[in-house]
C-alpha cells in the first residue's frame, strides 16, 4: 500500500536531493487506522529524470500484521517512470486531439510510453474521474459534472475540475495533476 503526501519543496529540489527530503509522518496507517506507524528507510526508484529514494514506513499494528507502506510524493504515479505533470499534460493534450506520436515527440519519450498512459487512462479513466467527482463535489456541491466523451476526456475534465472548486475554496493554486494524484492514492492511471 501507498500513501500519498503533498511535496512541500520545489520538484527539482526533491530530484537534486533524490527524493532525501523531510516527509510528513503518517497520522496513522491508511489500511487499519492504528496510530503508530514507524519509519523504516527508502528503496530506489527510477524516473525518467534519474533515480530518487521513496520513503517506507511500517504500521505497528498487529491488525496490519506490521506490513510496510511507501510514502509517495505528489509528484509521480503509481508504476510510472514520469511525472504526474507530464503524463497530465499528455492526456490533456489527447483529449485537445493532438496524436500521441507528436506528444511523444514533444515529451522526447518513446511514442510506445505515450500510448501505454492512453489505453490506460481510456480502459480506467472512468473510475479515476468518478473519485475526483467526488473531490470537487466536497468543495463545490453545485460545481458540473465533466465532459463526456470517453475514459480519458471525462478524466482530463474532472481532473481539472477538481482541482478548480479546491482552488477556489481554499483561494490558492492548485496544480491539476498533481491534486489528483494526491486524491487517487497515486493510481492517476487507474
Amino acid at each position: 500500500m501507498q500513501m500519498v503526501f503533498v511535496l512541500e519543496v520545489r520538484v527539482d529540489a526533491w530530484l537534486e536531493a533524490g527524493g532525501r527530503v523531510k516527509v510528513p509522518r503518517p497520522a496513522s496507517c491508511p489500511e487499519c487506522g492504528h496510530g503508530w506507524v514507524i519509519f523504516d528507510g527508502f528503496y530506489p526508484r527510477h524516473t525518467r529524470r534519474g533515480r530518487v529514494w521513496i520513503q517506507r514506513v511500517w504500521c505497528a499494528s498487529d491488525i496490519c500484521e506490521q506490513r510496510s507502506h511507501s510514502l509517495l510524493p505528489d509528484v509521480l504515479v503509481s508504476g510510472r517512470v514520469d511525472l504526474a505533470s507530464v503524463i497530465g499534460w499528455a492526456l490533456q493534450a489527447w483529449a485537445a486531439g493532438v496524436g500521441h506520436r507528436p506528444i511523444a515527440a514533444q515529451l522526447g519519450v518513446p511514442a510506445a510510453t505515450v500510448r501505454g498512459w492512453l489505453r490506460r487512462a481510456a480502459a480506467r479513466g472512468g473510475r479515476v474521474a468518478a473519485r475526483l467527482v467526488e473531490v470537487a463535489r466536497a468543495a463545490d456541491p453545485v460545481g458540473r459534472d465533466p465532459p463526456a466523451g470517453g475514459g480519458i476526456v471525462t478524466l482530463v475534465g474532472a481532473a481539472l475540475s477538481a482541482a478548480q472548486a479546491w482552488s477556489a475554496l481554499s483561494g490558492e493554486p492548485v496544480e491539476p495533476w498533481r491534486f489528483a494524484v494526491a486524491h487517487t492514492a497515486g493510481r492517476l492511471l487507474g
